[in-house]
């Protein structure tokens, strides 16, 4: 599964090591997205032959769509899904049935830009400024507000917040909780495993914390779906016990301390003849600009008469009118259809 990406490419560059022949299969999704120039300029390098790019069209999107309600069995978020079952699917028509993957480097490693961001937030996080984060009233609030881009309100939050916030990627607590009204905490689980921590510095738990909340209940769970719709084995290679308590025992500071993932990067640039290592991250998501085209009013008329829930009203409340919010949606309808 090559993406042309830090992760990707040091397991392509070893594997090769052992058989020459491996395929690699790269998504390219088109419209800006780099994916079969980064792989493409690697495999060039390597001189190596069996590369297969597979682009992604409207139609692959479509026809994902159409049947995410049975590769997952409940209401998921993650728009990588689509992508995912659309290279499983290549990858079984291609003739292969085992796929090796780099799920667990960016956790490990620290690669997110989450982590980038917690590093710059952590100093704030010093009880000194426990006063200013007690300080914001109404009108603070309406000015924080204003910057709908921004998210200013992460200076406010203390510890545990901040963590939570930053673990969830889609509707975060502060975009629905005026507009769902439930005894349920849904980050229950997340402030459980912060309680299991207490002692470790904010970045560090937020390491452990992707690595147990985030890893397993999205990364691999999207990839456990997708690879075994398709009949596909996916062997996360960085998930080996020896890499865990290799990355383990280098403190999230350290890692960060050149930049994102960096350590892997020095990997890469001292082992690969190639200028890769010193690519941005690129994500792996389906890209649209037809939000409406996923969830739209009929869709939000549905989920209120089911559940109450104006769907259209949580988006609005969102800082970024993201495709992972429509989508979320759409997958919560489609389950609903599936099973009420």
């Amino acid at each position: 599964m090559f993406s042309g990406g830090v992760d990707s490419s040091l397991i392509f560059s070893l594997a090769r090591n052992l058989n020459q022949d491996i395929c690699a299969l790269t998504a390219d999704f088109g419209g800006g997205d780099d994916a079969g120039y980064r792989a493409s300029s690697l495999a060039d390098k390597l001189e190596h032959q069996n590369h297969v790019i597979k682009n992604i069209s409207k139609a692959d999107v479509d026809d994902s769509l159409a049947i995410m309600s049975m590769i997952s069995d409940s209401p998921f978020d993650d728009t990588s899904m689509i992508p995912s079952n659309i290279v499983f699917s290549s990858l079984k028509a291609s003739g292969y049935s085992v796929a090796l993957t780099g799920d667990g480097a960016d956790e490990l490693f620290c690669g997110y830009p989450s982590f980038e961001n917690l590093r710059r937030l952590e100093p704030l996080l010093d009880d000194k400024f426990n006063i200013f984060r007690k300080f914001p009233n109404k009108f603070l609030s309406k000015f924080i507000s204003n910057f709908k881009g921004a998210d200013l309100a992460r200076f406010f939050m203390d510890e545990d917040d901040l963590l939570c916030d930053l673990s969830c990627n889609g509707f975060k607590k502060r975009e629905w909780q005026d507009a769902v009204y439930s005894d349920y905490d849904p980050l229950h689980h997340v402030r459980k495993i912060l309680n299991e921590l207490d002692g470790l510095r904010p970045l560090d738990k937020f390491r452990i914390l992707n690595l147990r909340f985030k890893l397993p209940n999205q990364m691999l769970y999207k990839v456990d779906r997708a690879s075994m719709f398709n009949s596909v084995e996916a062997r996360p290679l960085f998930l080996n016990n020896h890499v865990i308590d290799a990355a383990l025992s280098i403190s999230s500071s350290t890692m960060l301390k050149n930049g994102p993932k960096s350590i892997l990067k020095k990997i890469y640039q001292s082992q690969i003849p190639h200028a890769g290592w010193n690519l941005p991250k690129s994500g792996f998501g389906w890209r649209t600009d037809s939000y409406s085209d996923i969830f739209n009013q009929q869709d939000n008329d549905y989920l209120k008469i089911k559940t109450g829930i104006d769907g259209l009203s949580l988006l609005g409340n969102k800082k970024k009118m993201h495709k992972r919010g429509f989508y979320g949606l759409f997958s919560l309808v489609s389950w609903l259809r599936k099973n009420s």
